[in-house]
């Protein structure tokens, strides 16, 4: 499992994950390692990478079955992007509504990619409501 972005809800989420799924091979990925390092005491890998770089983003995720998406903004929407493209499982917090930067045919257009994947994408799943700004 792939965790995509690691605020307090990321390190919460892996902290969760490690305790009642022990064996559990759960990796996070984030632009600063020193930022997030306290997932490693949990148990969790860490991959340093700048998820806007979107080439790389779709060779990380290939080796992966399942992602969660926890970035905000542009950077939720590529991931959930990137996901429909390589054909890796999603759940993705609300990052995509929530954001300023955010509008409705941006919405709109995810909303038709992930009609069209042919595997699960769960989008803005997170416990903020998407009207949120």
């Amino acid at each position: 499992m792939l965790i995509v972005g690691c605020g307090h809800i990321g390190l919460v989420l892996v902290r969760n994950l490690m305790k009642t799924m022990s064996t559990a091979k759960i990796t996070v990925v984030h632009s600063n390692l020193e930022k997030v390092k306290e997932v490693t005491s949990y148990g969790a890998n860490l991959i340093q990478l700048n998820i806007s770089e979107y080439d790389k983003l779709i060779s990380m995720l290939k080796g992966f079955d399942l992602a969660v998406g926890l970035a905000p903004g542009k950077l939720g929407y590529r991931t959930v992007k990137a996901c429909i493209e390589t054909g890796v499982n999603m759940v993705d917090g609300p990052s995509i509504t929530i954001s300023s930067d955010s509008s409705s045919l941006t919405s709109c257009i995810l909303d038709e990619d992930v009609d069209e994947a042919v595997h699960p994408v769960c989008k803005e799943c997170g416990g903020t409501p998407p009207t949120t700004a």
